[in-house]
């Protein structure tokens, strides 16, 4: 018994000895042997580096109105394993986050370590969830890209992917300075996991992004936008593109491309809105190479300006014939050349000039290589040498067929017209800016080498203007501005490479404004529309629209013309301040002085209206809605006018209509034909183009008028 008794204290003593042994080695092994190996797994798990981040800088218009900006925002997630009722979590959450009270309580109850409630939730909600108390919810604060002006040169822009960091326009070539460098710290962790920061223990502070300030002008670009999109619904075009510059900057001033999207929600649209047609896009000019064709036969002294060309017969290149729209039979002299559009002139010209000296000059004129605007994606174009050796290549090419070049490229070449004969690079950039708007670094324009003698240049641009003047340009005249400009529709390649879409047309208009002395160049083009396809018909009365609203932005009034524009309101008197019937440009400025933004409704270079006038003075920050309408050239008269074409007449004015009166023709209108331009225009109406009651201006009721004066 005892001996038994003896054997199971000695077993148990045995066994004690072993496991205590065991643990002790264990001990030794980890706590001695590899102590610096736990020790440091140890720290990883309770001590680590979390970064914060910086944020985006702002992109500026000339005239430092933000285009992109960031918006702090807040992430709001859960910790499952912290959380005791998820249902309840679930049901006070849902209705603050505006989420799906089944999709809470599944992710409160997840076996995973964290789960997103909600993502980019403003400042207020955040606040709210946190204050509830809940165990297990947490705020975690970050950055959202916001567009405040919605599509407002969305190509130009580009957009920032809130997740995923893709990018786009000059959001992805401008991100070395607008993209900042994250800060860090070292510091614990609780049991929840969230951080525990130990300021004081290698903190290093996040360094925020650079400003941006573009060349854009937020008003050209706008008005660019509007035509540009008015002129593709107009003829059922499928895309378009629209460039205005500084022919002695190179800067650009707008650069638009249809169709457009919202960058707020880039993903909401097809992925062809999101190109950019002015960059990315190569078209055949056509006849718009002509005037570069000339230049460099005048500049070689190959042809002179007397010259003259006999165009009334086809030419036959092997197979194919060259022809005229419009044939002539008289000879043609260079400008007359230009001024018809003659593809047989052309084809004699480039003859006399040689195909390695045609090629040259164009690749002078910065055909077939990138201009290095910052923008991505950009297309060189196409421009083969051995195109020129061959005789047919060399004439379709002295009509702008079987080479290619985007707008951008066009609108720089025409800059060497427009400036004396120099190639200016394209400036897209003019200035980088800290957080408080200081310069930090200013770009300076770039001049990359003379193509022509200012001589030849101002020849051709002389050339240019018969074109507006008795051309095929006609639509682009503008009254009180001479104009330079060229026509051009060519055919539009097939995919493959080989011959053209059939009845498929690229219809462009190359603008220099005013021609004598040249402030902007304006490229507008219409990718296959319907109906009409001609250049002259189809670009020329955009590029006009666009010049009309923009030149006197830029202070280049027409002959005779005087500036309408009102004085700055006094400093401090914010309550007087007034957008009526101040021009377009300049409320805009004002506007971004007084820390507002603008929206634009209408057509028109002045401001009919805006919500600004009278009343309280809105907060730094808010947008003002600016009502627009057409220039100094007053109230259009509509009397004795059918309603419909009343109606059609005031629609560009950008004035609201009211209608008084039974019929359908107009027998009065207040304010008077040639009055000062109202947000609202009276009409009154009759059965016949009889005498009527004529307004009273005063009272705005009807008084007596004698059928001689409503005839006068």
């Amino acid at each position: 018994m005892r001996s038994a008794r003896k054997i199971r204290f000695a077993t148990l003593y045995f066994f004690f000895v072993v496991v205590f042994g065991a643990v002790l080695a264990r001990l030794l092994w980890i706590q001695v042997l590899h102590h610096d190996f736990y020790a440091e797994a140890a720290f990883k798990q309770q001590y680590g580096r979390s970064y914060l981040p910086a944020a985006r800088g702002v992109i500026y218009d000339r005239n430092m109105s933000p285009l992109a900006m960031s918006r702090p925002v807040y992430d709001i997630y859960c910790i499952p394993r912290l959380i005791q009722d998820g249902k309840a979590v679930a049901r006070v959450l849902a209705p603050v986050l505006g989420a799906d009270e089944a999709e809470l309580e599944r992710k409160c109850a997840s076996e995973a370590e964290s789960e997103w409630l909600a993502r980019e939730v403003a400042r207020g909600k955040a606040t709210k969830v946190l204050a509830m108390g809940l165990t297990g919810v947490f705020a975690r604060p970050c950055e959202r890209r916001i567009y405040p002006e919605g599509e407002l040169a969305c190509h130009v822009l580009g957009y920032v992917g809130p997740r995923d960091g893709a990018r786009a326009g000059a959001e992805s070539t401008l991100d070395v300075f607008l993209e900042g460098l994250p800060g860090y710290f070292d510091g614990g962790a609780d049991a929840a996991g969230r951080a525990l920061p130990d300021l004081t223990d290698n903190f290093v502070p996040p360094m925020n992004g650079l400003g941006c300030v573009l060349t854009i002008d937020k008003w050209c670009q706008y008005v660019a936008e509007r035509e540009l999109r008015a002129s593709c619904e107009r003829y059922g075009a499928e895309a378009g593109a629209a460039v205005a510059m500084d022919p002695h900057s190179g800067e650009i001033l707008a650069l638009a491309s249809y169709p457009a999207y919202d960058p707020n929600d880039y993903g909401e649209y097809r992925p062809a809105c999101w190109r950019n047609n002015a960059v990315t896009s190569a078209l055949e000019p056509g006849s718009i190479v002509k005037p570069f064709l000339v230049a460099a036969a005048l500049e070689e002294r190959v042809v002179s300006t007397r010259d003259i060309f006999d165009c009334s017969k086809a030419l036959r290149l092997g197979r194919f014939e060259v022809t005229d729209v419009k044939p002539r039979a008289e000879p043609l002299t260079p400008s007359q050349i230009i001024e018809r559009s003659s593809n047989i002139g052309a084809v004699l010209i480039a003859q006399r000039l040689g195909g390695r000296r045609y090629y040259e000059y164009l690749r002078r004129f910065g055909f077939g290589e990138r201009t290095g605007v910052k923008l991505p994606a950009e297309n060189p174009g196409i421009l083969r040498y051995d195109e020129f050796k061959r005789p047919l290549g060399r004439a379709f090419a002295s009509f702008g067929q079987g080479l290619s070049a985007t707008p951008l490229q066009l609108a720089t070449a025409a800059c060497v017209l427009a400036n004396g004969g120099k190639l200016v690079k394209p400036m897209l950039v003019s200035a980088i800016v800290d957080e408080n708007g200081r310069t930090l670094r200013r770009f300076a324009p770039e001049t990359q080498r003379r193509v022509i003698s200012a001589e030849t240049a101002a020849a051709v641009r002389q050339m240019m203007t018969l074109v507006v003047e008795r051309g095929g340009g006609k639509l682009a005249r503008l009254p009180g501005y001479r104009v330079a400009g060229k026509t051009g529709t060519s055919e539009i390649a097939s995919p493959g490479g080989r011959g053209y879409v059939l009845g498929a047309y690229h219809s462009s208009f190359l603008g220099i404004f005013p021609a004598d002395d040249p402030r902007v160049v304006i490229f507008v083009t219409i990718r296959k529309p319907r109906g009409e396809v001609f250049g002259g018909k189809v670009a020329a009365p955009a590029c006009a629209r666009v010049a009309a609203d923009i030149l006197p932005a830029l202070n280049v009034l027409p002959a005779g013309g005087r500036t309408l524009d009102l004085p700055a309101p006094p400093a401090g008197n914010r309550a007087a301040v007034t957008f009526r019937d101040v021009a377009a440009s300049t409320a805009i400025k004002r506007l971004t002085a007084a820390g507002l933004r603008a929206r634009f409704e209408g057509r028109g270079s002045r401001v009919l209206w805006s919500s600004a006038d009278g009343g309280t003075p809105p907060e730094a920050g808010s947008v003002v809605l600016l009502k627009l309408g057409g220039g100094a050239g007053g109230m259009p008269s509509v009397v004795g006018l059918s309603v419909r074409e009343a109606m059609r007449r005031l629609g560009p004015s950008g004035v609201t209509v009211k209608l008084r009166g039974g019929g359908g023709w107009v027998v009065d209108q207040l304010p008077a034909p040639g009055a000062k331009l109202d947000a609202e225009c009276t009409l009154m109406l009759a059965e016949r183009r009889s005498p009527r009651p004529r307004l009273s201006p005063a009272a705005g009721k009807p008084s007596p008028a004698t059928g001689a004066e409503i005839a006068g």
